[in-house]
């Protein structure tokens, strides 16, 4: 009775709560052996020992107890952003695993910085983050899958946009070659057209 009178569960480490059931059960002792009489064989004082031992280790249970229930509501609290992300596919993304880790770190600093989580803390978190471990596998391959698709998409927008320049350069040049050898063509025709006036103007002269 003393112990809940004294004692806000749960504590926040096992000293704590050690030093208040120490400060109890002295208490305890030192009014039995007051009132106490005719105890030679110490048999009374034997089960009151045995008494105050088993009400510690219900005490101690029920402080474990009570700081796991604090801690899960906790780890529900604070992570519900996180757990709120992933159902909506947030994290389903290219660089939504670094996104997912920093969210996660952000929840972990929240979850530290609230008080009176009690000696059960650290074991609640670890259990927790070891529970998301393959949800954050399955982030980080979706997220891997991605980027490799998207990579592959540029490098064949790339591929293709090269190939379309390499084109265009050879329809350039093909048209340049036309219009040269249109020229070399001309060129040739008005040379045959004054060859054959200066033949003709040759003939007339011997004819003459």
């Amino acid at each position: 009775k003393e112990m809940a009178q004294r004692v806000t569960y749960p504590t926040v480490t096992l000293k704590e709560f050690l030093d208040v059931h120490a400060a109890c059960e002295k208490e305890a002792i030192q009014i039995f052996m007051e009132r106490s009489f005719k105890d030679d064989t110490f048999e009374f004082q034997k089960r009151l020992m045995s008494n105050l031992n088993a009400k510690s280790e219900k005490l101690i249970q029920k402080n474990e107890r009570e700081s796991s229930n604090c801690c899960k509501a906790l780890i529900q609290e604070m992570f519900k952003t996180v757990e709120d992300g992933i159902s909506a596919g947030k994290y389903s993304r290219t660089g939504g695993y670094q996104q997912f880790m920093e969210d996660q770190q952000a929840a972990v600093r929240r979850y530290n910085q609230a008080p009176r989580k009690g000696i059960k803390a650290d074991e609640v978190l670890e259990e927790y983050l070891k529970g998301q471990k393959s949800m954050a596998e399955v982030i980080l391959q979706t997220d891997v899958a991605l980027y490799k698709c998207e990579k592959d998409i540029e490098d064949e927008q790339l591929r293709a946009k090269a190939a379309e320049m390499e084109k265009q350069v050879m329809e350039k040049r093909l048209v340049e070659l036309e219009k040269m050898m249109e020229v070399q063509k001309s060129s040739y025709e008005e040379y045959i057209k004054q060859l054959m006036v200066q033949m003709e103007v040759d003939r007339n002269k011997r004819y003459c």
